[in-house]
């Protein structure tokens, strides 16, 4: 029995020492944390940022690093597009041993204000919850719950549940979001009402975005190549579902220069509440029926729902179904 108390001191000791080191380890470590979100608030407070909060606390020991910030308000009032973001309440989770990897979650009311004036748009959301990992391009994956958004010149749409991932390289910035329980403004009278069940698409965006009035940096964005690939669309909209790829960019004028292929379920009755809505003529919803029948490929083995694979394409304001007009557009902003 003796010859085996060495090892039974060694087997209790050293499991009993690395949970005492560890222990040092994560303690040091938030304290560490703390001064680090000291040092952070004044640099950026240096920069030109308002930076408020209440109180801090650095919890979640022994697996993770949980930072709970009190009423933070973080806010960029100069500049070209000033904006501000505050919440009741922020948890931010550190991984001890992936301090690279970060979750920022709110389960409050969370509020985001951008513009200034009557062009401001505030974003609104119940809860939230970010993830993303400290490294140059790393995706940021974002999802939010009661989404709206709010502005004294614009009605906008709200959703019950909306998520954005980003991920940026030196080529392009590719934005992929869904949204679910959508609901349009009623006042824009909608032709297919103001309720969209599914939205997703994802884009790569190319090109250099430059601040500065909203006109002048979308032809900037145009002269510098700038183009929007679309590389999935998903849409479910009272009984009309529709999916598609193409490519977006804007003409001399501004105006949207765009090629798009896809299928659409329930044209036929798409394009007769268009036309109950009055934005269409009963004679162009004719033609592009026919110009469906003749150019499409359509599918009539469900005579109640059938599918119908086509093209669209904007050019020089003018949006076509095929080689049909159907409509015209102008300029996304005025120049």
């Amino acid at each position: 029995m003796t010859r085996l108390r060495p090892w039974l001191a060694l087997a209790v000791g050293a499991p009993a020492l690395a949970a005492l080191g560890y222990t040092g380890y994560w303690f040091a470590a938030a304290i560490q944390i703390e001064r680090g979100i000291a040092d952070w608030v004044a640099s950026a407070r240096a920069q030109g940022y308002a930076i408020e909060h209440g109180a801090i606390a650095v919890g979640g020991f022994p697996f993770r690093f949980r930072i709970d910030l009190a009423d933070p308000a973080v806010a960029q009032p100069a500049g070209p597009l000033p904006w501000r973001f505050r919440a009741e309440r922020l948890k931010v989770t550190l991984p001890p041993f992936s301090p690279n990897r970060l979750e920022i979650e709110s389960d409050t009311a969370i509020e985001f204000k951008i513009g200034d004036a009557d062009d401001a748009v505030t974003i609104l959301s119940r809860a939230a919850r970010l993830e993303t990992r400290l490294t140059p391009g790393a995706p940021v994956h974002v999802v939010f719950e009661s989404l709206a958004a709010a502005s004294a010149r614009y009605r906008l749409p709200t959703a019950a549940h909306a998520e954005f991932r980003v991920e940026s390289s030196a080529a392009s910035t590719i934005i992929a979001a869904a949204f679910r329980d959508a609901t349009v403004p009623v006042a824009a009278d909608w032709p297919l009402g103001p309720k969209i069940e599914r939205l997703a698409a994802t884009v790569a965006l190319k090109g250099a975005w430059l601040d500065g009035p909203i006109a002048a940096a979308l032809a900037a964005w145009r002269d510098d190549g700038g183009i929007i690939e679309v590389t999935a669309f998903d849409l479910a909209w009272n009984g009309v579902s529709a999916s598609a790829t193409g490519t977006l960019a804007l003409d001399r004028e501004l105006r949207p220069l765009a090629a798009f292929a896809g299928s659409v379920l329930g044209l036929d009755a798409a394009i007769d509440a268009i036309v109950g809505a009055q934005r269409l003529s009963a004679a162009q919803a004719a033609a592009i029926k026919v110009g469906v029948r003749l150019l499409g490929k359509r599918n009539n083995s469900n005579t109640s729902a059938d599918t119908v694979d086509i093209s669209a394409t904007v050019q020089d304001g003018r949006v076509f179904v095929g080689a049909i007009p159907v409509a015209r557009v102008g300029p996304v902003v005025a120049p």
